[in-house]
């Protein structure tokens, strides 16, 4: 016997539009369907959660609900049982027929009973319902029926700029072979300036409902909305694939200079801090309410990873060799499709003591970007410490280079870049701490670095000591003195120049030939000049 009910998580506040879950353990429970049935429709039944607390999950009133209020939210618990009693025959149905189901058919399946004569061809469907059917390909529920795939989200995103944009220009219903370039071209200029929408009254009912934080409130990026720009192109093409009569997209409609303008992406200097800036950030002592920001800050830029894997670690991740060094594992989310490979970097002294404090538990990571956010947090970290330098960031309007002080475009990817820059000043690249793959034959040569040379690596390109740990994560009392420490430092350059020395250029023949060679001999003397100075200080350590 099935099982319906709505469901809801129980942070969500204000209004929500409802799910429905339908369980059937005892159907097929063999080969075919060895978990039982599990299916999700979601309807189009809009309620306050206020209401929803005085019905139980199949739309019945609680117990002790007043008449008066029992009279108020009657239509929703009608509405409710109404929907699960129109589920429950249509799922007779695939019993009777002996289907098998996924949500998407099962959802297809209910809204073509409920409206049997609104079910349209697919040329005649509209471009949000046909946007919607694109991106559904990419929907991944827990067991909670909550969507964890990221792209689904950042498409569903998309969809809700589209329907205000639509909504503004009264074409909600305008079919996809419909929407012109011209339109397309009206909808990028809208999604940079939506924040005047916003700001009407005459626009305020497409934005009821929205948590206030995701309504617009300033300009939007030209990056920002060049990439949602590529995703629409995206569905454009998926279209056209299934629909020989749609002639030209609108993408394919436009001129080279318009196709520029809407996709094309403005990228100022790479901007980074130094090692000295990084080290006074590290130095400088925070009030209260910055201190969880420096750590976290800290913590990033000893992985470089992208926040939206750096927010997913857990003590899990630690991990210890046999050599007693600490290094965190993870899967990158963003080249999970193409790589299930593990990447392992080394865990910095420091931020040792930082993941031991906070066990990977940051209240400052819940939200990322906003006034309170991270990012925004990171901004006034760095302009308490006195990271003011000059950086270049390109003016659109002005058409002209601004200089502004480094922490006012300071954000959590500073960290990922500085981590690199910081790695590469030390004559080591990304691939060395583990930060990438295989796959670039420049760095190939570091690909191959075992985890301890990582990790003496690290230590020198950060100014960090060596040292080691138990499983509890304890550091262990291995009394590495001054002389074993420069000793390691001068065999990493030993090493790193007989491989720099390996690969150098053979005798210049032409111009572009003898500035490779040049640069090659460069970075060697750069190397023999660094091994010396520290030749210099073991003698002085055996001296004494």
């Amino acid at each position: 016997m099935e099982h319906i009910t709505y469901f809801r998580r129980r942070e969500q506040k204000g209004e929500i539009r409802l799910r429905f879950r339908l369980q059937d353990t005892e159907r097929g429970v063999d080969k075919t369907h060895p978990n039982g049935v599990d299916l999700y429709h979601k309807s189009d039944i809009v309620a306050k959660v206020e209401d929803l607390d005085r019905l139980n999950l199949d739309g019945t009133f609680k117990d002790k609900v007043l008449a008066k209020n029992k009279a108020m939210i009657g239509p929703l618990s009608n509405a409710i049982q109404a929907e699960i009693k129109i589920m429950a025959e249509v799922y007779s149905g695939i019993k009777k027929a002996n289907l098998i189901v996924d949500s998407k058919t099962f959802h297809d399946m209910i809204e073509a009973y409920k409206h049997p004569d609104k079910v349209e061809s697919k040329e005649n469907k509209t471009l949000l319902a046909q946007f919607r059917a694109f991106y559904q390909q990419y929907e991944e529920l827990d067991d909670d029926g909550k969507n964890i795939s990221l792209v689904f989200r950042d498409y569903q995103v998309l969809d809700g700029k589209l329907e205000r944009y639509l909504k503004v220009i009264g074409q909600e219903a305008i079919l996809t072979n419909d929407f012109s370039d011209r339109e397309l071209m009206d909808f990028h200029r809208f999604m940079i300036d939506e924040y005047k929408y916003a700001a009407k009254a005459k626009y305020s009912h497409i934005y009821e409902g929205m948590m206030k934080r995701n309504i617009p409130t300033k300009q939007r990026s030209q990056n920002t909305v060049a990439t949602e720009i590529k995703k629409l192109r995206t569905f454009y093409i998926w279209y056209a694939k299934k629909h020989d009569d749609l002639g030209k997209t609108p993408f394919e409609r436009l001129t080279d200079a318009e196709l520029e303008k809407i996709t094309s992406e403005d990228y100022d200097e790479a901007i980074c801090l130094t090692k000295d800036e990084f080290m006074k950030v590290q130095e400088t002592e925070v009030p209260a309410s910055l201190q969880e920001t420096k750590d976290v800050f800290l913590l990033q830029c000893n992985f470089g990873a992208r926040i939206e894997d750096f927010k997913k670690w857990n003590m899990g991740n630690v991990m210890v060799d046999v050599n007693g060094i600490p290094y965190l594992r993870y899967l990158p989310h963003k080249t999970l499709k193409k790589s299930k490979d593990d990447i392992e970097t080394p865990i910095l002294r420091y931020s040792l003591d930082i993941i031991k404090k906070y066990k990977f538990q940051f209240p400052i990571l819940k939200y990322v970007t906003g006034k309170s956010g991270y990012n925004h947090k990171i901004k006034e970290l760095l302009k308490y410490c006195g990271i003011d330098r000059g950086c270049k960031v390109y003016n659109s309007k002005t058409e002209s280079n601004d200089i502004i002080p480094l922490w006012e475009k300071a954000s959590s990817k500073l960290c990922r870049k500085t981590f690199v820059d910081m790695m590469n000043k030390a004559q080591i690249d990304e691939y060395a701490a583990g930060l990438h793959k295989k796959g670039s034959g420049a760095v190939k040569r570091y690909t191959n670095m075992s985890l301890q040379d990582r990790f003496n690596l690290m230590c020198f390109a950060f100014s960090q000591p060596i040292y080691a740990v138990d499983k509890s994560l304890n550091v262990v009392d291995v009394k590495a003195n001054k002389v074993d420490e420069l000793q390691r430092k001068a065999d990493a350059l030993k090493a790193l120049i007989a491989e720099k020395t390996a690969v150098l250029p053979s005798a210049p023949t032409t111009q572009e030939e003898f500035l490779s060679w040049s640069k090659a001999m460069s970075e060697i003397t750069t190397c023999n000049q660094q091994l010396n100075e520290i030749n210099a200080k073991l003698i002085e350590e055996l001296k004494k």
